[in-house]
């Protein structure tokens, strides 16, 4: 499934909170002006960190480059 993040040049930070495959998840997104793009914090119904500081790249799956334990906390797709 592929879900699409609204992102709005101006706004900051912002947080998302859903379900994927059964579980809760909270998505934190910040901008970085210095780099010029968008950053992605998830963390499990927990609250605890999953993936901190990950780059959002237009057209790419946002897990493209994890493997190991951290890739096995997220849902599929």
């Amino acid at each position: 499934m592929l879900w699409e993040i609204p992102l709005t040049p101006g706004l900051e930070r912002f947080s998302e909170r859903l379900e994927l495959s059964g579980r809760a998840y909270s998505l934190e997104f910040s901008y970085n002006s210095r780099f010029g793009a968008w950053l992605i914090d998830i963390y499990d119904d927990a609250e605890e960190l999953i993936i901190a500081g990950l780059k959002l790249e237009e057209g790419l799956p946002m897990t493209l480059f994890f493997r190991g334990n951290t890739i096995d906390k997220l849902p599929e797709g």
